[in-house]
């Protein structure tokens, strides 16, 4: 039998736990490094961020700016109305609006915003009316007209009829629904 003295076996083990030591020396000396890259690239691109948003700035002030930056610009112009657009229209599916201070939703109701007090403007519904060429009245001004019992029959048959057919689709939509539900048990 191999003679194994308890010195070649303390050798050993010294030897495995110097070696595993290096490498795990060396394996948290690259971490840091690789987290050091990491913070730097994000501060990078954070500054990149933070110049463009200098320069778009400037654009909307109307100072001159480069042709090239002028285009990439002018599509971030477009975009933002574009998701202003969204936004609102989004607010209003939900039944609220958004704020022009903050662009927080805020209920329809609503006369300051709920988030910064800023006091929120009363919405006009849009009126589209045609001139008369006949008439020399203000736009603004609005002519009422006196319903007779005619008019009036007709517009309570007329919301007759839409309740109907709401309670009817709504008829037809459970119908359905159950259906659905008896095929999947």
């Amino acid at each position: 039998m191999a003679d194994i003295s308890f010195d070649d076996i303390s050798r050993t083990i010294s030897d495995a736990a110097e070696a595993v030591g290096k490498k795990t020396e060396a394996f948290i000396r690259i971490q840091k490094i690789r987290g050091q890259m990491h913070a730097a690239k994000h501060l990078v691109e954070k500054n990149y961020k933070d110049l463009g948003e200098i320069i778009f700035r400037r654009y909307s002030a109307g100072e001159a700016v480069d042709e090239e930056v002028a285009i990439i610009c002018e599509e971030v112009s477009q975009i933002n109305a574009n998701m202003a657009e969204l936004r609102e229209e989004l607010a209003k599916a939900r039944g609220c609006r958004v704020c022009p201070t903050c662009e927080a939703e805020v209920p329809w109701e609503a006369e300051y915003c709920m988030k910064c007090g800023s006091p929120i403007p009363e919405m006009q519904e849009e009126k589209v009316s045609e001139p008369d060429a006949d008439t020399s009245k203000d736009e603004s001004e609005e002519v009422e007209v006196p319903k007779t019992d005619d008019t009036a029959d007709a517009e309570a048959e007329a919301d007759i009829e839409i309740n109907t057919d709401a309670r009817d689709s709504v008829t037809e939509e459970t119908v359905a629904e159950k259906s659905s539900e008896d095929n999947i048990l």
